[in-house]
């Protein structure tokens, strides 16, 4: 029931395409340009206190494509955990909805769902998918901010070897979580996207309110 955790970790950036300068606060990014790709390696070890080996990787890809039909976005995530691994060094999957809401209303991140409950899903690896494509149609509203929309799909699947090895309840993710959903972006010309999402296959439960959420976004976190 106790243990002494050491680790350190490596993350690497590569995009090959942005355009970078040297300034006296470091380097600075003046034009991002896709894709992008991020790395994560992080050890534990038996040494200085440490009583666990393990290693984490994951990854995350960052590309986008825009033509005549609009702007498509993709993020591709997957991560794999080795070894005798603490259980928040496993991959949540980011469940953003509460456990019981009257409303389900939440804030959004970069790779979590809205329809999915908090804490619920826990996997030693995964695969995710977040793709949104924005409809080449801006108009105003009340304001002089265009607004537009986005669609978007969400999807990710996992496992967890040993479950039973961590005391207390979750599950495995091992069939396909998906979400789809429409983002109304400037929504009433503010700096808020209002997003309303569907919880779809395998894990819909037949009903509307349990598989259905809103979603609020700060417009500066794109897409």
């Amino acid at each position: 029931s106790q243990f002494e955790n050491f680790s350190t970790i490596i993350t690497l950036k590569y995009a090959p395409f942005s355009k970078n300068m040297m300034t006296p606060m470091g380097k600075f990014t003046f034009e991002q340009n896709y894709p992008e790709l991020y790395l994560n390696f992080e050890k534990g070890f038996k040494s200085l206190g440490g009583e666990l080996d393990f290693s984490r990787w994951d990854a995350f890809l960052i590309h986008q494509m825009k033509t005549k039909a609009g702007t498509t976005s993709i993020r591709l995530n997957g991560g794999l955990v080795n070894g005798d691994t603490p259980i928040w060094h496993h991959f949540t999957m980011n469940g953003l909805s509460g456990q019981q809401p009257k409303l389900n209303l939440n804030f959004t991140s970069y790779l979590g769902f809205a329809t999915m409950t908090a804490g619920r899903f826990y996997n030693d690896k995964f695969a995710g998918m977040y793709l949104s494509h924005r409809i080449p149609w801006y108009f105003r509203t009340i304001g002089r901010k265009a607004s537009s929309f986005d669609v978007v799909y969400r999807g990710a699947i996992g496992n967890m070897k040993n479950p039973e090895f961590h005391n207390f309840n979750f599950q495995k993710m091992d069939h396909l979580y998906q979400e789809v959903g429409l983002e109304w972006n400037h929504f009433l010309s503010t700096n808020f996207n209002l997003g309303f999402f569907h919880r779809v296959g395998y894990y819909n439960t037949g009903n509307f309110k349990q598989d259905f959420a809103m979603q609020i976004k700060f417009q500066d976190l794109r897409f």
